[in-house]
């Protein structure tokens, strides 16, 4: 369980930047309607997985879907 002590709203997106209570920086992302309604949810989820498996490959971050 990642416990989170303060957060950051990064507008107009649906992210924030936080600090867990081990003092770890992680991002947090979550989605919602798309604002012209041309992609469903589950493809955006699946688009979001891909990116983020990506930069994990690729840069070398560590990254943990949760809800």
């Amino acid at each position: 369980m990642i416990n989170l002590v303060e957060w950051t709203r990064l507008e107009p997106w649906r992210v924030a930047r936080a600090r867990t209570d081990q003092d770890e920086t992680v991002i947090v992302k979550w989605s919602g309607p798309h604002a012209a309604r041309t992609h469903s949810e589950e493809w955006r989820l699946r688009t979001e997985v891909a990116a983020l498996r990506f930069l994990a490959d690729d840069l070398g971050f560590g990254w943990r879907p949760g809800c």
